[in-house]
């Protein structure tokens, strides 16, 4: 089974329309959407269409909840965040919102798991940026692989005999480049990094592809045409800053 695993999406249809279309060769035998259709971008209702048809798997991201009157408290996020949310809120058909209202915040599958943020208490959107962050958790509870999003970086952790050790893609510990090999005796959070709005200093949309049969896991990273997105969000009349960071990917 052939996993297509895409996050944090944020409003961005140049993003996803080259993700799908790099997809499209990749002999993807099930979609799975971790979060965040909604906010930063111009074309919420775009991307909820898109996710809608394809996901075979979906859950609810901290953005999608905050636009739908699920109870997230928009506190968490800055003034043009908030700006933008509310945007995209009154963008939303009635079909998209309801589509974001019934999404789980957390979904098993056998030996995986898909949720937006921590995996440990999906509901609090919590970040696992470090292997800090995994302090005091207990992985017992943790299936084989647990999938997430939140972060918008491309990071994976994974615990061997009672520790964690967590690297970039690309990195030693944990893979030699974009793509590693899962171990059964181990246990891994992977966050598949951002669609719509990456932030680890590569502007390229990516996405992350599992591979079951072969127990490879892959960061997929496209290109798409960035000035386009950006001059949506600047047409829209929404903070241009959330424009301009998909030029440096930060």
């Amino acid at each position: 089974m052939r996993y297509g695993l895409l996050a944090d999406i944020h409003g961005n249809l140049e993003a996803l329309e080259s993700v799908m279309r790099d997809a499209k060769d990749a002999q993807i035998d099930k979609y799975v959407f971790l979060g965040d259709a909604v906010g930063y971008g111009a074309c919420p209702n775009e991307v909820c269409a898109w996710m809608r048809e394809i996901a075979d798997v979906a859950v609810v991201g901290n953005h999608d909840v905050s636009v739908c009157g699920r109870g997230c408290d928009d506190d968490f996020c800055a003034a043009d965040t908030r700006r933008a949310l509310s945007w995209s809120e009154r963008q939303l058909t009635e079909q998209n919102r309801e589509w974001l209202s019934k999404l789980p915040f957390f979904v098993r599958d056998g030996d995986l798991s898909f949720c937006h943020g921590s995996p440990f208490e999906p509901e609090r959107f919590e970040y696992i940026f470090s292997v800090d962050d995994l302090e005091d958790k207990d992985l017992g509870t943790l299936p084989w692989v647990s999938f997430m999003g939140h972060s918008h970086v491309a990071i994976a952790f994974v615990t061997t005999s009672g520790t964690t050790s967590g690297t970039a893609s690309g990195g030693s510990m944990v893979c030699q480049g974009p793509q590693f090999e899962l171990d059964h005796g181990n246990q891994y959070i992977i966050t598949v990094g951002s669609v719509g709005q990456p932030r680890d200093r590569d502007s390229r949309a990516c996405y992350g592809i599992l591979d079951t049969d072969t127990r490879f896991f892959e960061y997929r990273r496209v290109e798409y045409d960035i000035r386009a997105a950006r001059q949506r969000i600047i047409d829209a009349h929404l903070p241009g800053r959330f424009g301009d960071r998909l030029l440096v990917g930060f």
